[in-house]
C-alpha cells in the first residue's frame, strides 16, 4: 500500500500512538515521493508469571488496584481454582499470596469473578455446589497488619434454594454488590444482585442491605452484570428481550435515603440497533458521567462480531442517558465477541475480543480507543498476544488502573494461561517507513527507513534511520490529502 509523504509521530496512547499525514513535501534541494508502511512492531509487555501448570487457566479473572493486581486460575486443582496476589515492588511485581477457597474438595472455579479494592479482596464462586448445584459462594479477604491475607467472611446467597450463580462481584469501598444470574425473583431464574454492606450488623459484618431486582424481569433474562460508582448502580441483564428476544439491557439504580428502599429504578437502557441475542449488558463500566455497554454478539463491522456503547449522562438530569457512540473492531469477524471485557480510564478505552482470529484460531485480541477532538472515541492501536497460538482467549479479562492494562490470557499454553501488563502511557508501536524512491543532489538519507523525525530549535527537520541523522532544509508542506 503507497502514501503520500507521511509523518512519524511517536506519542502514547492518549495522544495518538502515530499518525500518518497526507503531505507531499518538496524542498529547494530534495524530492521525497511515495512513501511505503514496512511494518509495525508491538511493545512487548511485562508478563505476570505464576506456578501454574496446563489447564490452570491462569488469567480467567483478573483485578487492579493500587499496589496490588490479582490474577485468577480458576482451573487449578481439578478446577477448585486459586488467586494470585501481586504486589508492586522497587523488584517489579512480585506474589505476595496464593489464596485458595477454604473448602477445597467442593468447591469449583474457585476465582471466576475478582474484586479489589484498598487491602479487601472479594472472590466470587459461582458454581459453588453446595448445598445446591450452582448455588454460588463469595468469599472476602483483608491483608492484616502482619502482611498476610485472611479469610474474614464467606457469604453464602440469603435463599440457596432459589439464588442460583451467586458469586458476580463488585466492591466500592464498603458497599459489596453480589450477582446471582440464576436467582429467582417475582420470575423464575430472571437474577439478582445482592448489596451488602461492610460494618451492616455489626464491624466487619458485611451484613444484607438490600435486593435488587429489575422491575421488568423475565425467565433467564441472566440479569447480574455490575457497576457502582457513587450512588449510581447499573447491572446488566445481557439476555432480556428488549427490542427483539435476548437483545439485553441495563438498569439504572440510584440511591435514595430518604425512600423506603434507599435504592430506587430509575430508568432501563437499551442499544439503539439491538437485535436477537446481541448480549447487550454483559459488560458495564462507568468513568465520571461515562458508560459504556458491552454487546459481545452485536453487529459490528461484520455480523455478530461484538460492539460496545457509550452513554453520556444528561446535564439535565442524573438519570437520563444518551447513547453517544457505538465502538466497533476494524478488523471485527463474527464471533470475535468484540465486547465480553472492558476497561476504561479518563481518555482510554479498552476493549477486549477474546474469540478474534488473529496468530490463530480465537487466540484474542483487544483494541485501545483515546479521546480526540476531531471524532471523539477513535481506535488507535490493536495488540495480540506476544506469542499467540489457538485457544488463547487473549483479552478475556482486562483491567485499567492510572495507565497500567491487565490482561488475561486464560487459554495460553494449553491453557495454563497467562497475565500481561501493559504500560499504555507509552508507545505501544512503533511504526517504519520506508521511502521507495528518493532523489537528492547533494545528500541522501543513510538509510531509506526512517524510525523517528525530529524538529530542531531553528525548525529543521531530522530524520532518524538506523544509520544516523539526516537534516533537511527549507521544507515547504503542501497538504494534498484531498
Amino acid at each position: 500500500m503507497r502514501f503520500p509523504f507521511a509523518l512519524l509521530n511517536k506519542q502514547p496512547v492518549g495522544n495518538l500512538l502515530m499518525r500518518r499525514t497526507r503531505h507531499l513535501v518538496s524542498c529547494s534541494v530534495v524530492l521525497l515521493a511515495f512513501l511505503c508502511w514496512s511494518g509495525t512492531a508491538q511493545a512487548q509487555p511485562v508478563t505476570i508469571q505464576a506456578n501454574t501448570e496446563p489447564g490452570d487457566a491462569f488469567g480467567h479473572a483478573v483485578a487492579l488496584a493500587g499496589s496490588y493486581l490479582l490474577v485468577s486460575a480458576n482451573g487449578e486443582n481439578d478446577n477448585a481454582g486459586a488467586v494470585y496476589v501481586f504486589r508492586q515492588t522497587t523488584r517489579g511485581w512480585v506474589q505476595e499470596a496464593r489464596l485458595t477457597p477454604p473448602n477445597a474438595p467442593a468447591a469449583h472455579k474457585f476465582g471466576h469473578h475478582l474484586a479489589l479494592d484498598g487491602q479487601t479482596i472479594v472472590i466470587g464462586e459461582p458454581q459453588h455446589p453446595r448445598p445446591f448445584p450452582a448455588t454460588g459462594a463469595v468469599y472476602i479477604f483483608e491483608r492484616n497488619v502482619a502482611g498476610a491475607w485472611v479469610l474474614i467472611k464467606t457469604l453464602s446467597p440469603p435463599n440457596p434454594g432459589i439464588a442460583r450463580n451467586f458469586g458476580a462481584v463488585h466492591l466500592n469501598g464498603d458497599t459489596l454488590l453480589v450477582g446471582a444470574t440464576g436467582a429467582d425473583g417475582a420470575i423464575e431464574r430472571q437474577g439478582a444482585v445482592y448489596l451488602y454492606g461492610r460494618h451492616h450488623g455489626g464491624v466487619n459484618a458485611w451484613g444484607l442491605v438490600t435486593t435488587l431486582l429489575a422491575p421488568d424481569g423475565a425467565f433467564e433474562d441472566r440479569f447480574g452484570s455490575i457497576e457502582q460508582q457513587g450512588s449510581t448502580t447499573l447491572i446488566g441483564a445481557p439476555r432480556h428481550d428488549s427490542a427483539s428476544p435476548n437483545a439485553g439491557a441495563v438498569y439504572h439504580f440510584t440511591r435514595n435515603a430518604e425512600a423506603p428502599d434507599p435504592w430506587d429504578f430509575k430508568t432501563k437502557l437499551i442499544a439503539s440497533d439491538g437485535t436477537q441475542d446481541d448480549a447487550f449488558g454483559n459488560q458495564i463500566i462507568m468513568q465520571d458521567d461515562l458508560m459504556l455497554v458491552g454487546a459481545s454478539n452485536a453487529d459490528g463491522k461484520s455480523p455478530e462480531a461484538g460492539a460496545a456503547y457509550l452513554f453520556a449522562r444528561n446535564a439535565e438530569s442524573r438519570y437520563a442517558w444518551q447513547q453517544v457512540a457505538k465502538l466497533t473492531a476494524s478488523d471485527g469477524a463474527p464471533g470475535d465477541q468484540f465486547g465480553h471485557a472492558l476497561a476504561m480510564d479518563e481518555n482510554l478505552i479498552v476493549i477486549g475480543a477474546p474469540r478474534h482470529d488473529g496468530l490463530g484460531h480465537d487466540t484474542g485480541a483487544l483494541y485501545v480507543f483515546a479521546r480526540q477532538a476531531e471524532a471523539p472515541w477513535k481506535q488507535v492501536a490493536k495488540l495480540t498476544m506476544p506469542s499467540g497460538s489457538d485457544n488463547d482467549a487473549f483479552a478475556q479479562a482486562l483491567a485499567l488502573r492510572d495507565g497500567l492494562l491487565l490482561v488475561g490470557a486464560p487459554g495460553a499454553f494449553s491453557k495454563t494461561g497467562a497475565a500481561y501488563l501493559y504500560d499504555l502511557s507509552k508507545p505501544l508501536a512503533t511504526e517504519l517507513l520506508s521511502f521507495e524512491r528518493l532523489t537528492h543532489p547533494d545528500q541522501g538519507l543513510p538509510n531509506p527507513s526512517v524510525e523517528a523525525i525530529l524538529q530542531d530549535r531553528e525548525g529543521f527537520l531530522w530524520f532518524g534511520t538506523a544509520e544516523g541523522f539526516a537534516p533537511l532544509r527549507r521544507l515547504y508542506v503542501q497538504d494534498v490529502s484531498s
